[in-house]
């Protein structure tokens, strides 16, 4: 029952995620092509600052509670630790912006390389304090295992934020298109948390009941600094040392390389609440199953995205950006693998999270922080952004690498390698076919069209040849999902014991 549910949700959140990511895509000709590379580089790193800055906010009191409160029957005790939450994010985003005053200038300096752009400060504050409350408002929605409504609410938020900036980004500058993106989404937090109280009740602010809360806390806060330097760390030395257009044409990339993490994406939303509640309720078969599942998905999305990403990138960025940007596919592999590895961290690293050892897990991370913030220096003055692409893609491998062993023994499983490699000649083969379309005299259009056409087409191909899900078990969801209420439950019941049974016996023959 567990797999199905995470599959229904999985797709529902995945459908949301997509909305999220062409977010960007949207945005890049938009800005790009209206306010130039140096505004579309203080929006990136607007963003960038947002995702440093909205944890320390929050306190990551939105992973902190689904990890408490996941499966918690009494909606009043997470009423309550909600309402307390939101008043840390209000008080936290005050004292932000009442330090940014005395220490405005060196802030500015470090997040855009030039201090004199300090007006630019106030909208990535005022952004990552409103990304803080919304994180919170869907983190009581996964807690509360409504990942269908969060989907919804989190696609209306990426719909309004395309609509408000096309329609002021060509009357005003980047910086009120931020202040009005920040107030759609705190609008949009609070109808959530209307809705809680609604429900709930207006309890009283607490976080009762929560042994471990605050040493938990901290060193979540302390792991999200260090992570953050793992995975961000470069943006910051790449736009110091060569300004903000050519940290404009890394994003670019990594935007378009991001295509490859949608497969692992919904693991926030779906998969840690999931793991969560079966942790609590010390249901480990039904945990390990999850992961195995997780992994599978992301390995046979992820390696055909990795080699789509390559070849028809360039051409994208070209599209994107008006041909402004030069595109260089092996920046977009590197990057590409980076995003891959980055979404099986997420899924390794939970395992801390589940035992609260995260202080176990900073010595790598931190590791991983020094290597993306010092091997910069080196490689950037010499390779240009490819240097701040290396970085990134070997702090990512060795987080995985340092991870692996204490993940495997708290989720009793690995990655199922048999399927990976299936996955990965799935990708090559359409790495392979891809190479002669892209020499083709046609429209821009049609070359993309027949670019997705043709590595969909394999990936069907591929994961029917290879079998990574019989078509008898995908007949019986699919009756399962679509059948009508008269159906007995007798009949429902004993589909999904075949199709569990059935599901369990090959993970088990695979391992053998």
């Amino acid at each position: 029952m567990a797999r199905r549910k995470f599959l229904i949700d999985y797709i529902a959140v995945m459908i949301s995620i997509g909305f999220y990511f062409l977010r960007p895509l949207v945005l890049i000709p938009v800005i790009l092509l209206n306010m130039g590379t140096t505004s579309y580089g203080i929006w990136t790193q607007i963003l960038t600052t947002s995702m440093l800055l909205s944890p320390l906010i929050s306190l990551r009191l939105n992973n902190v509670l689904v990890r408490y409160l996941s499966g918690v029957e009494n909606r009043k005790a997470i009423s309550s630790a909600y309402l307390m939450a939101i008043i840390v994010v209000i008080v936290g985003s005050l004292i932000l912006f009442m330090i940014s005053t005395l220490i405005g200038k060196q802030l500015t300096r470090l997040i855009y390389g030039n201090s004199e752009l300090i007006r630019f400060l106030w909208p990535a504050l005022a952004y990552s304090g409103s990304c803080a409350f919304f994180e919170l408002a869907g983190a009581y929605l996964n807690t509360m295992q409504r990942q269908i409504q969060f989907a919804a609410y989190r696609t209306v938020l990426v719909l309004g934020d395309c609509l408000i900036i096309y329609l002021l980004v060509k009357i005003t500058d980047i910086s009120a298109c931020t202040y009005a993106l920040s107030g759609w989404q705190v609008g949009l937090s609070i109808i959530i948390f209307a809705t809680m109280i609604t429900q709930a009740g207006l309890a009283k602010p607490s976080f009762g009941g929560m042994p471990g809360l605050w040493p938990f806390l901290f060193s979540l806060l302390v792991s999200h600094l260090l992570s953050f330097g793992a995975a961000n760390g470069n943006l910051f030395v790449l736009v110091n040392l060569m300004g903000l257009e050519k940290i404009a044409a890394y994003q670019v990339a990594l935007q378009i390389a991001t295509v490859v993490g949608l497969a692992g994406a919904p693991n926030q939303y779906i998969l840690i609440p999931s793991l969560a509640e079966h942790w609590n309720r010390d249901e480990k078969e039904a945990m390990r199953s999850l992961v195995r599942l997780s992994m599978l998905i992301l390995s046979l999305l992820a390696f055909p995205c990795i080699a789509f990403v390559v070849q028809s990138g360039p051409f994208a960025i070209h599209v994107l950006t008006g041909k402004s940007m030069n595109p260089d596919p092996t920046l977009l592999l590197m990057l590409s693998a980076g995003v891959f590895l980055s979404r099986v961290f997420q899924i390794m690293t939970y395992s801390y999270h589940l035992t609260r050892q995260i202080w176990h897990v900073l010595l790598p991370v931190g590791i991983s922080g020094i290597i993306n913030i010092g091997l910069p220096f080196v490689l950037v003055p010499r390779l240009g952004i490819r240097g701040a692409a290396i970085s990134y893609l070997v702090s990512m491998a060795f987080l995985v690498i340092a991870t692996y062993r204490h993940s495997t023994l708290v989720f009793g499983t690995g990655p199922d390698w048999r399927q990976a490699y299936k996955a990965l000649l799935i990708g090559l083969s359409i790495y392979f076919a891809l190479w002669p379309v892209h020499t083709l005299n046609i429209s821009e259009n049609a070359l993309m069209l027949l670019s997705i056409s043709i590595a969909g087409v394999l990936w069907i191909i591929g994961f029917f040849l290879f079998n990574f899900v019989p078509f008898s078990d995908l007949k019986r969801i699919a009756s399962l999902q679509f059948s009508f209420p008269s159906r007995s439950s007798a009949v429902d019941s004993t589909i999904l014991s075949s199709a569990k049974n059935h599901l369990y016996q090959l993970e088990i023959n695979k391992e053998e």
